[in-house]
């Protein structure tokens, strides 16, 4: 028995600027499946080496155990380079009932899983003996008939034996059932689909039975996209990094609803902390708000059908599989959707509301509203924009604290956004006018000055003044300023901004401040000075 190697992370930590909890101790834990757990393709361990990194930061401790990776050559398979803590039980080309019986594959061996688990129990210098306390289990992708495999239609069967044979094998030990990543194959990725949806049902089952089992929608975290173009089965880098995310999030899950139909939750609906609702088929419908103090107690995965939010939404997570489709709906600038983590690989529309992703990257968000414009999955979109006959508004987003110091929040100049009191490291989305550079809900003279210093700082984004996302500031973006500040209308907002404030919040302090311009008719020359610099810059 090898001498256990435990990471640890002390004390109370911060994730992204936020506090989360004390060290918790999640004993030892094993990762077991078939390549995709070995990490094949990618060095450094496939999802586990991003999985040990999001386990750290979010205060737990722990022990990754098995006897691939171990040290030993007879073992050594060489995915697991530079990770702090390599074992794992990930065997190439296994399929479930290899894993149930034992098998030897790709020269790696391994009994059958009961004797597995107990082999994987850590000896204490007492002679006292840690047993398995969680499994991450992720297997048939071979069980699928691709890669020369056979097609086992029988699946579904074989991984409910496999559960209950963990279970009895390891009296209280946890199993967090994965479903299978998206497969390039037509075929494959429709037999995957149909055994995914197989895995909630089967989840549920045992948790009304009383036992420590959860499920992670694995296949919503990623798209075909990010899988290694040499077989179209395992993920490349980024593909495994949105599983480790979605795994360590299953770990904090205390209980798990299932829709497998169209079903309507009524605004007094309450969800207890730690809540993963799986749309498992048709259309979910969220009348009210799942955390109406603005305390996130629900996590949501879309694998299949769509969900639909008639009002603000505050989630602790929100995955959106491939194809599939989320929702909020048209409310007159009412709604804002509020996650604390966001992975899409399907559609996200805002009608003409906003989004606040805690702690977000403005660069992945940025990259999903410019998927929308390209008609691709991953995308945030606005219907609302899209029906707009006057080609007036979009989605704007920024970093709440794009030039430093928060824009928004309890405050500051422009105050809440949307009723929501963003983190300086906030992304921000808003439904609003082309040229809304602060996302203000109008077009004015600070985003002029946004928009000048943009182009003359050759700085790019959209609080900078790239509106049409194409990468640049230039002459079609002050073209869509300039015919949005002509024509707009009413501020685009639930509760207006004091008028002064959105101007002074920006430009406070810059050479180049402009004041808010009334009509076209009342232009200050300094303003004028501006539009006629526009003008020459789109010839």
């Amino acid at each position: 028995m090898r001498k256990a190697v435990r990471v640890f992370a002390v004390g109370a930590l911060l994730l992204a600027g936020r506090e989360l909890r004390a060290s918790v101790d999640l004993g030892n834990v094993v990762c077991l499946g078939d390549s995709l757990t070995e990490g094949k393709y990618v060095g450094g361990g496939g999802y586990r080496q991003f999985l040990q990194d999001d386990l750290t930061a979010q205060g737990y401790t722990y022990d990754f155990v098995g006897k691939e990776d171990n040290g030993q050559p007879q073992n050594y398979t060489g995915y697991s380079i530079g990770m702090a803590d390599p074992n794992h039980e990930g065997y190439g080309s296994f399929t479930i009932s290899n894993i149930v019986y034992g098998s030897n594959q790709e020269g790696h061996a391994a009994p059958a899983v009961g004797t597995l688990l107990n082999d994987d129990a850590t000896v204490n210098p007492d002679g006292s003996s840690d047993p398995v306390s969680l499994v991450l289990l992720l297997i048939g992708t071979n069980n699928m008939g691709i890669n020369g495999n056979s097609y086992d239609s029988n699946a579904p069967s074989e991984l409910n034996g496999l559960v209950g044979d963990i279970l009895n094998a390891v009296p209280g030990v946890g199993v967090i059932v994965g479903s299978l990543p998206p497969l390039a194959s037509s075929v494959g990725l429709s037999r995957a689909q149909s055994y995914n949806a197989t895995i909630p049902n089967m989840v549920a089952t045992y948790q009304a039975a009383g036992e420590n089992v959860r499920f992670a929608d694995l296949y919503s975290s990623m798209n075909p996209g990010q899988l290694d173009p040499t077989d179209g089965i395992h993920p490349i880098a980024s593909g495994y990094q949105n599983i480790a995310q979605v795994w360590a999030q299953a770990i904090g899950q205390t209980s798990m609803n299932v829709s497998n139909s169209s079903a309507v939750f009524a605004p007094d609906t309450a969800w207890t902390s730690g809540t993963l609702f799986v749309n498992n088929g048709g259309v979910a419908t969220f009348q009210g708000d799942s955390g109406p103090t603005g305390t996130a107690n629900l996590s949501i995965t879309v694998p299949t059908g769509s969900v639909l939010f008639e009002s603000t939404q505050h989630l602790a997570a929100l995955t959106i599989g491939y194809q599939n489709s989320v929702q909020v709906t048209a409310n007159n600038h009412q709604s804002i959707l509020v996650t604390s983590a966001l992975i899409n690989n399907g559609t996200l529309d805002l009608s003409d509301n906003e989004m606040d992703v805690q702690n977000g990257s403005l660069s992945a968000v940025t990259g999903m509203i410019e998927n929308g414009f390209a008609g691709d999955n991953g995308s945030i979109i606005s219907s609302t924009a899209a029906g707009d006959i006057t080609h007036l508004t979009t989605l704007g987003v920024i970093l709440n604290n794009a030039d430093g110091t928060p824009l928004y929040g309890s405050g500051t100049a422009l105050g809440l956004f949307a009723g929501s009191n963003p983190s300086a490291s906030d992304v921000l989305v808003k439904y609003t006018y082309y040229g809304d550079a602060n996302l203000d809900g109008k077009v004015d003279g600070s985003d002029y000055a946004l928009v000048d210093n943009g182009y003359l700082t050759q700085a790019t984004g959209w609080y900078n003044g790239d509106f049409n996302y194409d990468g640049v500031v230039d002459g079609s973006d002050y073209t869509l300023i300039d015919n949005a500040f002509n024509m707009q209308g009413a501020q685009l907002n639930d509760s207006p901004a004091n008028p002064s404030a959105s101007i002074t919040a920006e430009i406070a302090g810059s050479a180049s401040s402009v004041p808010e311009p009334g009509v076209l008719t009342i232009l200050t020359a300094g303003a004028v000075h501006v539009l006629h610099r526009r003008r020459r810059a789109m010839q």
